[in-house]
């Protein structure tokens, strides 16, 4: 389907993602070992022509190399992982409190249905008026569910008062 392909798309994605940051690595690696082996060469070729003590080129060796280390640690952005929610792991969420808008407060205005028939009696009264004496009476699990038998008979009438009254023009 669909999503599988997107799945395995994505998949891919990261696979050869993760592919690009290894070989990275690698290439890192391979640089800092080139640049460790040029500098302890650099150190025996001082010790060998050098006229100066060997403590102080080996102190001089030192702070070169501590110089370089710095140089090749240096931070590296770390790239925000996006999540199927669309929020970026490492980026900061504001949560700010909302903005209150002062509007005018809800007014609940009956429904009124124009139905061009008789007035259907209201729920109450079905019972009074003998509606409901041909209606199945409720079980418990119709009780439990919301379902009354005079709910169904309003309904019923609803429908069968429903465009009585109406004359085509």
């Amino acid at each position: 389907t669909r999503e599988q392909e997107e799945l395995e798309e994505a998949l891919e994605v990261e696979r050869q993602e993760s592919e690009q940051r290894r070989l990275l690595l690698q290439k890192e690696e391979q640089l800092q070992q080139m640049l460790k082996r040029k500098n302890k060469q650099a150190l025996l070729d001082d010790l060998e022509s050098s006229t100066l003590p060997a403590s102080l080129l080996l102190a001089q060796h030192k702070d070169r190399s501590t110089q370089l280390d710095m140089q090749l640690e240096k931070p590296k952005p770390v790239k925000p992982v996006t999540f199927s929610t669309g929020i970026k792991m490492g980026q900061s969420v504001s949560l700010a409190p909302v903005q209150k808008v002062e509007e005018a407060l809800y007014e609940y205005q009956p429904l009124q249905v124009e139905t061009y028939g008789p007035q259907v009696p209201e729920i109450e009264m079905l019972g009074n008026l003998g509606y409901l004496n041909h209606v199945r009476a409720a079980s418990p699990q119709d009780l439990a569910g919301g379902y009354t038998s005079s709910l169904a008979c309003h309904r019923a009438l609803q429908d069968a008062f429903s465009g009585l009254f109406w004359c085509p023009n």
